[in-house]
């Protein structure tokens, strides 16, 4: 009979596998050996479940965004085209008995057209941002920043510190609120300047998304689009931890500030 040596693959008391051993070099498996073994077993357990872990987080942060583009396409895309079907139709209807309402419809017709591609253009690059995993935090979010400067020729002065260390849920988080940010400066501050900074420092990672435009009264907007992105980005900072200031006036620009904590710190 061959000697055997077999060690289960744990992590909290969980089953997750099983490791085993036959032919010792010496005939007979020590104690030193299943002690070993045992510990071989230990690390494959942390690996196991802290690779399942990031799977599910991965595809929790895949359905999280499928529910942001529904959001998206329900807040702004889908209220425009209704607005055009509406414009459309009663320049039909007044095509012969007054042609000047019927051209001022048209006109709204093409206006109100160029703002549904401007969404569509704004989702289809959040939908294709570079890889997180593969890439990083930084070479995507300056991927993005390229994009907008390429399609709305806006004017983004982008500084982003290369060196950050967040587990995943955390890139996925600080790069989404960056979106929105910049997202709304572009919709809503014209041409000015629009300014991003990420930062990694010991105990925190910050990012400030900044711009001169005309600003805005948090308190008194109604809800609109751009409310709508506010809480998403609210939600996402809270999910990992984070603190989110959105600070704005008519006439004073916008500065969005987000504070993540090391998780070291957090933890202790």
């Amino acid at each position: 009979m061959i000697e055997f040596l077999g060690v289960p693959i744990r992590n909290r008391d969980v089953v997750l596998g099983n490791l085993f051993f036959s032919g010792a070099r010496g005939g007979v498996f020590t104690a030193e050996d299943q002690r070993l073994v045992e510990m071989l077993a230990a690390h494959a357990g942390v690996a196991i479940a802290t690779a399942q872990l990031y799977a599910d987080a991965q595809q929790l942060a895949m359905l999280e965004e499928r529910g942001r583009v529904a959001r998206e396409l329900h807040d702004a895309v889908s209220q425009t085209l209704f607005s055009l079907m509406y414009e459309a139709r009663a320049a039909a209807d007044q095509a012969q008995t007054d042609p000047e309402a019927s051209a001022a419809h048209l006109a709204q017709v093409q206006q109100q057209a160029a703002g549904a591609l401007e969404e569509m253009r704004n989702l289809v690059l959040a939908l294709q941002p570079r890889s997180l995993e593969r890439d990083g935090l930084a070479a995507t979010l300056r991927g993005h920043v390229d994009g907008l400067r390429r399609i709305h020729q806006a004017a983004i002065e982008a500084r982003i510190d290369d060196g950050d260390r967040l587990a995943p849920d955390e890139q996925l988080a600080v790069l989404r609120i960056a979106q929105e940010a910049l997202h709304n400066a572009v919709k809503h501050a014209g041409a000015v300047p629009i300014r991003l900074d990420l930062r990694h420092a010991s105990g925190a990672t910050r990012l400030v998304v900044s711009d001169e435009g005309p600003g805005f009264d948090v308190k008194t907007m109604s809800r609109t689009r751009r409310t709508v992105g506010l809480h998403a980005m609210r939600d996402r900072a809270h999910a990992i931890g984070a603190s989110l200031t959105i600070e704005s006036q008519k006439g004073g620009g916008s500065v969005i500030r987000l504070t993540l904590p090391s998780r070291r710190r957090r933890s202790t």
